[in-house]
C-alpha cells in the first residue's frame, strides 16, 4: 500500500483534515467569504504562456482551501497574502505573508554589504517548506518558528484532481524550461543540446514533454495527464518529478555531473545534483537517491535509462497529513474530484 492509499484510508468520512486554526485573515485573505490571494509566478505580457509547476499552485490552493476563489497577488507588496509552490522564498517581502510548501534560492536571498542574509519586511509567517534547505534559509536570515513540516504542495495532487490515463509510452522526458528554444506548448531543446535527442528507433516508445502549456486550467490537466501517460519519467524539472511520483510513476531526475546512473549522498557536497531537488528530496526523507547524467553535449541511451528507473526507482513513501493539517486556513479539502465536477473556482483561475 502506497502512501496516497494509507493517507486516504485513514480519513473520516467527512473528509480530509483541513488546515489548523493558524491566522484570522481578512476578507481578502484569511476569511473564508473573500478569494485568497495566491503569490506564484503567473504569466505576464512578456511571458504569456504558463509553466505547468508555478502555475498548478493556485489550482491546487484553492482544492485544499475548499473550492474557494483565488486570485494573483505579487511577490513584494504590502497586502495579506499566501506563498506556496515554487522556489520563491527569497522573492518574497512585505505585507502579511503566509508561507506554505514554498522553496527558496540561497544565492538569490537578499544580503546586507556584510554579505549576510538580510530578514525580509513584513510579518511572516511560516507553516510548511518545501524541504529543510529552505527551512534552515529561513531561519538563518532570521525568520524564527518555522516547524519542521515538509513537502512540496504538487504532493497532493491526487487527493485533490482524479486524473486517469492509461500508458502509452514507455518513457517520458522532461526537460528545464531554460533547455529549450523558446516559450511556449511548441519549444524545443537548444539545438546544441543533444541528450534530448530521440533516435527513430524509440518513436512511438518515448515522448518529449514541456512544461509551458496555454495558460489555462484545462492545459494543466491536458499536461499532467500526457506525464500519465508514461510508464517512466526522467526530468531535469523539478515538478516533472514531483507530479510523477505523487501519481506513483517511477521516476529519476536528470543531472550533469557524472556518467548514467550515478548514486548520491546529498547530504554532503560535491553531488551536482540541483538545490531545488536536494531540498525536494530531503524533505520527503531521501538523502540518498539515484540520478541519471549526461552531458548536453552527448546522446543519451534510452534503454540505459528505463533500466536505470526500472533499478532505481522507488515508490514515494510520504506522509501528506502534516501538510495538510498546516495550511493556515481551516477549510477542508475538497477531491479528489474529477475534471469535469471541478468547482467554478477553479476555472475562474487566471493564470
Amino acid at each position: 500500500m502506497g502512501w496516497l492509499d494509507r493517507l486516504v484510508r485513514r480519513q473520516p468520512a467527512s473528509g480530509m483534515p483541513g488546515g489548523r486554526d493558524a491566522v484570522s485573515g481578512n476578507e481578502e485573505s484569511g476569511s473564508r467569504a473573500g478569494p485568497l490571494r495566491l503569490a506564484w509566478a503567473a504569466t505576464n505580457k512578456q511571458v504569456t504562456f504558463a509553466n505547468l509547476g508555478d502555475a498548478i499552485s493556485p489550482l491546487i490552493v484553492s482544492m485544499v482551501a475548499g473550492g474557494r476563489p483565488v486570485v494573483h497577488a505579487h511577490f513584494r507588496e504590502n497586502g495579506e497574502r499566501l506563498a506556496a509552490i515554487g522556489t520563491i522564498g527569497h522573492a518574497l517581502a512585505g505585507g502579511a505573508l503566509h508561507i506554505w510548501g514554498a522553496g527558496s534560492d540561497r544565492k538569490l536571498w537578499p544580503r546586507d554589504e556584510a554579505g549576510q542574509l538580510t530578514r525580509p519586511e513584513g510579518d511572516i509567517r511560516v507553516y510548511a517548506t518545501r524541504g529543510p534547505m529552505t527551512r534552515s534559509l529561513m531561519l538563518e536570515a532570521g525568520i524564527g518558528d518555522i516547524p519542521p513540516v515538509y513537502g512540496d504542495p504538487a504532493l497532493l495532487l491526487p487527493l485533490l484532481f482524479d486524473l486517469k490515463r492509461e500508458p502509452e509510452y514507455d518513457l517520458g522526458i522532461i526537460p528545464h524550461f531554460t533547455e529549450l528554444d523558446g516559450i511556449g506548448p511548441q519549444a524545443h531543446p537548444l539545438a546544441d543540446n543533444v541528450r534530448y535527442g530521440i533516435p527513430p528507433e524509440f518513436q512511438g516508445r518515448v515522448r518529449l514533454l514541456t512544461t509551458w502549456t496555454e495558460p489555462t486550467p484545462t492545459a494543466l490537466f491536458d499536461r499532467m495527464t500526457e506525464i500519465l501517460s508514461c510508464r517512466r519519467i526522467i526530468s531535469r524539472s523539478l515538478h516533472g518529478i514531483v507530479i510523477a511520483e505523487a501519481f506513483g510513476i517511477p521516476t529519476i531526475a536528470m543531472a550533469a555531473k557524472g556518467r548514467g546512473a550515478t548514486a548520491c549522498d546529498l547530504r554532503g557536497e560535491g553531488h551536482g545534483v540541483d538545490h531545488r531537488f536536494v531540498d525536494y528530496f530531503l524533505g520527503t526523507d531521501r538523502p540518498d537517491v539515484t540520478v541519471y547524467a549526461r552531458r548536453t553535449s552527448q546522446a543519451t541511451d534510452w534503454h540505459d535509462v528505463m533500466a536505470a528507473i526500472d533499478r532505481f526507482a522507488r515508490p514515494l513513501e510520504y506522509d501528506a497529513k502534516p501538510l495538510l493539517d498546516a495550511f493556515p486556513w481551516r477549510a477542508g479539502p475538497v477531491g479528489p474530484l474529477p475534471v469535469a465536477a471541478l468547482p467554478r473556482s477553479i476555472w475562474e483561475i487566471r493564470l
